[in-house]
Parts: structure tokens; sequence; C-alpha cells
């Protein structure tokens, strides 16, 4: 990648305090784009990378609100006029079996990956569609078109936002905004339980490849004639 391709980027990555939002925050940071970083929790403390770095915004923001996700876009807004990219990474996971799911598990996922990623876009993309172009980029799942046992809920939050954006890629197409989904397979962060990271470390992507991955998908849409829709990515041993 070349650092110049990025120049003047303005870009928001929800998610951004850990895993994979971390990583990705941390790659483009070194390409001179303004980034803004959302999380319920985030401090630039966290990121000792970026002390130095000017072209970055913290922003605290819950996703499940929608009071709140225009709030911060607002504020977003008083530092640039054009967003050319919304990374949708926010996202919990709770696994076990349909019956053991609790009622707060569901909602939880319900409100952050489902109405988080439907609320960020929302507010973005009127903006985008005047404008003539951006990119939304959404984190999802393997698991939005693979069936995982312990993963019902989870996956059909992903397998919403997936079909959400199918249809909504043709809706905005002709405007010059692109839609695009990356379906990570497993990746080592903390969705998944402590013993089964040491197990199958060795199996697992890990966040800086997402990271890669991102990269690559913004470079290649830069390109006017092309849109790069979904991009399905395992790790080389398959599913575990």
């Amino acid at each position: 990648m070349k650092e110049n391709n990025f120049s003047n980027l303005k870009i928001w990555i929800t998610g951004s305090s850990r895993g994979i939002g971390k990583s990705i925050a941390i790659k483009l940071s070194k390409t001179n784009s303004e980034l803004f970083l959302t999380s319920r929790n985030i401090r630039k403390l966290d990121f000792p990378e970026f002390i130095d770095n000017s072209n970055i915004t913290f922003l605290p923001c819950d996703v499940s609100s929608m009071e709140e996700v225009s709030k911060i876009y607002q504020e977003i807004k008083k530092s640039t006029d054009n967003l050319n990219i919304l990374i949708n990474n926010a996202g919990v996971g709770y696994f076990n079996d349909f019956e053991k799911i609790t009622d707060e598990q569901f909602e939880s996922m319900m409100d952050i990956n489902i109405k988080g990623t439907y609320y960020c876009s929302k507010v973005v993309l009127r903006d985008m569609i005047q404008a003539g172009n951006g990119m939304i980029i959404n984190i999802l799942s393997v698991a939005a078109t693979t069936v995982f046992q312990g993963s019902s809920i989870y996956s059909a939050t992903k397998a919403a936002i997936l079909m959400m954006d199918r249809v909504l890629r043709n809706e905005v197409r002709q405007y010059g905004v692109k839609i695009i989904d990356l379906l990570p397979g497993a990746t080592d962060t903390d969705l998944w339980n402590p013993e089964s990271r040491k197990e199958f470390q060795n199996k697992m992507m890990q966040p800086d490849d997402i990271a890669d991955i991102v990269s690559n998908i913004i470079e290649l849409n830069m390109n006017n004639r092309l849109l790069i829709e979904e991009i399905v990515i395992r790790p080389q041993g398959g599913d575990l």
C-alpha cells in the first residue's frame, strides 16, 4: 500500500478500542488519513502509537443509541464536511445453544450488531449520496453464511446485515456510494473465550491480517470503475 493513496481521506471506525477495530485504526493511521475512532470506552492512552498523531480524534459512542450516533456524527462533521469512509466494526457475540442464550444477550447482539450498523450507516448515507462518493465497509463474519453450533443469534445478526447491504448496495451504487462486506473467519480476538484462543491460536488469523485486507479493499475501491462487494476470508486451515 502506498501512503499517498490515502492522503486526505476522512475515515470513521466504530468499535476501534480493541481487536480488529484497533488493528484497522493502527494500519490506517500510517496513511495520513484523518481518523475518527469511536467505541463505548475509548481513550488516547490506550493507543501509545497515536500520542503524536494530530490526525486522530477519539470519541466515545454507544452505537446502539441513534441519539448518540447522530450526536457523534455531528461532532465529526465539525472537523470535516465530507466523510469518505465509514467502517462498521462494532459488534458483540455470545455463543451458546439457542435455549441457553439469555434475553439480555439477545438484546445486546441485536442492539449493537444490527441497530448499530444501521444507525451509523443511516447518518452518513445522505451526505455520501450528496457528495457522489463514499464507502461503507461492514465487518461481518463467515457465520452469516455458515452454520456453527451455538451461534444462532450471532449468525442471525450478521446475516441480517449482509442481506440489508445487498439491497442497499443496489440502491446507492448509482450515486457513487460503495457498500462493502468483509466476512472473516476465526480471528484471534476476545470474541473467543481464553481457552479457545490458547488452543487454536496457531490456526486463527490475526487482527492485523484483517486490517491488511481492509486497507487493500479501500485502495482497490478507489477505482471508480469497480466495486468489491463481498469478501470472505478464512484461515488457511479452514473453519475451526
